[in-house]
């Protein structure tokens, strides 16, 4: 700390004797891994080599008391140094059995939780590396931006600046009602999750700039309910400019049916009347008035409200079909065996449909047909943004077995698999992993990275992999190697596309 004083004191000097020379950009260490950001300072915390986290920034205010259920306000300004070297709480979620550790993080949940995360590598405050922002999934019921296989470290060593934040989960997310609507100024509710969402990226092109981040390069990327989430902010008007890459991880807002990712913003209402009632509150007081854990008592699944009118005023599909994205890059995939956690149960095909059904499927009780819909969803996110846009599409299969999870019986390239991959985070996740996952680990982070750089994944000593083309699909194989090869399900791809249209021009529900 002398030594720091005596060099800023000489540097200070140096330049009183030299008033024609241009000062130096700042650099994060000059000011004691101190940042300034809108509403104060923050101090965060440096590793050996170099990398500095700040852990707990509050990007909205407290969305508690009158403000639960609200859009998200601006966080108070504060005095002095905040200590940025801790996580934030978790926000309001059940427990997640088996996999707390992985979804939920280190801190205790509270109603008090809009925080973020950021690691960054920079030297100097306009060093304009690309920004990465991760949502994480969970169902839109758990997880955290704080849980360890999402730590940014290891990205922000490869040259970018890596964020992670929470966002409301569950009723306390996406609860639709009536009154809700009525006292909104935008006349719609249901999707607070996806406003928090929002509120971090707007913070992000406000503030990251001071951590050596470029406003204008930023990826979200996400995997199942982060997926969900970055494909309807991609098809959100209120998210226009402020992201410009997108990455999704087995999940998409694809309807393989009449509708089963979203919900249609009245059913929301009346389902969001029903809720309270079966919580004795019969009016938006009084659910006002209720403690954060009562929401959490019983299991209940939210998701985001489409055709709201604000947020989404389409379904997230039809705004992609018609072109009204905002439009980028975008990189999506599965892993091989989704079926352990995705399901389907879509109508059996009959007459032509049953005949041509089967030359892919057993049953719809198939694994293969449960993997089909998941690479289904994918593919269709990728070549709906690409066609007629001039935008590059990536897809890829991650196939490659890890070990056992520390906290999970399941193994195999199973649902979340790869997100250890993706951070370069095995231990987090893994603890018995080898050095062929430190290899695929080591080739995803590149890959991932490369393209937060440029839209493109390729780069120097890395295998290639093709933009996807309509006419000769290629996908991206992640086993014990990584290696581009012909989409082998195209067929199957084809099939399930046209009876999936068929599906929702019937009215016909499907599920997960």
């Amino acid at each position: 700390m002398r030594l720091q004083f005596i060099r800023a004191v000489g540097a200070a000097l140096v330049l009183a004797g030299c008033q024609t020379a241009a000062p130096a950009p700042p650099t994060v260490a000059q000011f004691g891994d101190s940042v300034q950001v809108e509403a104060g300072s923050l101090r965060g915390v440096r590793t050996e080599d170099g990398v500095v986290a700040f852990k707990g920034v509050p990007f909205a205010a407290a969305p508690v008391g009158d403000l639960r259920w609200r859009a998200p306000q601006p966080v108070a300004a504060w005095d002095g140094v905040r200590e940025a070297r801790e996580f934030g709480p978790i926000c309001m979620q059940a427990p997640w059995p088996g996999v707390g550790r992985l979804y939920s993080g280190p801190t205790e949940p509270s109603e008090d939780c809009l925080f973020l995360n950021v690691w960054t590598q920079a030297q100097r405050a306009d060093a304009k590396l690309p920004v990465m922002v991760w949502i994480y999934g969970g169902a839109f019921a758990a997880g955290s931006g704080s849980a360890p296989v999402y730590d940014g470290a290891n990205l922000a060593r490869r040259g970018v600046v890596v964020v992670t934040f929470n966002y409301r989960l569950g009723p306390l997310g996406f609860l639709a009602h009536p009154e809700l609507t009525a006292e909104a100024p935008y006349h719609a509710s249901g999707n607070y999750g996806l406003l928090d969402q929002l509120a971090a990226l707007r913070w992000v092109k406000s503030n990251i700039a001071a951590f050596g981040g470029d406003p204008a390069n930023v990826t979200l990327f996400g995997q199942s309910a982060g997926a969900f989430s970055v494909q309807a902010l991609q098809a959100s008007p209120l998210a226009a400019g402020l992201f410009h890459r997108a990455i999704g991880e087995s999940g998409a807002m694809m309807n393989a049916g009449a509708r089963d990712m979203g919900r249609d913003f009245r059913s929301a209402e009346a389902e969001g009347v029903g809720y309270a009632r079966s919580l004795g509150a019969d009016s938006l007081a009084a659910l006002r008035a209720l403690p954060a854990a009562r929401f959490f008592e019983q299991r209940a699944m939210f998701r985001p409200v489409e055709r709201d009118g604000y947020l989404l005023p389409d379904t997230v599909q039809a705004t992609f079909e018609a072109g009204r994205q905002n439009r980028m890059p975008t990189l999506t995939g599965v892993n091989a065996k989704e079926e352990t956690t995705f399901t389907v149960n879509w109508p059996a095909p009959r007459g032509a449909d049953a005949r041509r059904f089967g030359q892919f499927y057993t049953s719809t009780a198939d694994p293969a047909a449960a993997n089909d819909t998941n690479l289904w969803r994918m593919w269709k996110w990728a070549s709906l943004n690409s066609a007629g846009t001039g935008m590059k599409a990536y897809l890829y299969m991650f196939s490659h077995a890890p070990p056992a999870p520390e906290n999970a019986a399941r193994s195999g390239p199973v649902h979340g698999a790869e997100k250890a991959y993706v951070f370069d985070n095995l231990a987090a996740q893994y603890p018995g992993a080898d050095a062929a996952d430190e290899r695929i680990a080591d080739l995803m982070a590149d890959y991932w990275t490369n393209f937060a750089k440029t839209g493109d994944p390729n780069g120097e000593g890395l295998p290639p992999w093709p933009v996807l083309a309509a006419d000769d699909p290629r996908i991206m194989q992640f086993a014990d190697d990584a290696r581009a090869e012909p989409l082998s399900r195209k067929d199957a791809l084809t099939f399930l596309d046209g009876y999936f249209a068929q599906l929702r021009g019937a009215g016909a529900g499907a599920g997960r």
